[in-house]
């Protein structure tokens, strides 16, 4: 029972610690970097140098999809 408590409490922290102004604006941030990625992504003509940036784009676009659950979640 006090490991439950402690559990809830904890889950209360987090959901006090972040709105979802700061989980939108880390949205928009994070949406201007994979915009940033892909263009310069266009200039690269080395094929490992282009897939490594796709990579980092598509982390980026799962970032922005748990921050889009976590916003859900918060309502």
């Amino acid at each position: 029972m006090i490991l439950l408590n402690t559990k809830q409490n904890k889950l209360q922290e987090v959901d006090n610690l972040v709105s979802e102004v700061d989980i939108q604006q880390c949205i928009d941030r994070c949406t201007e970097n994979a915009m940033k990625i892909r263009s310069i992504a266009n200039e690269v003509v080395n094929h490992r140098g282009r897939y490594a940036l796709a990579e980092a784009d598509r982390n980026i676009e799962l970032c922005i999809h748990l921050c889009l659950d976590a916003k859900e979640k918060l309502k």
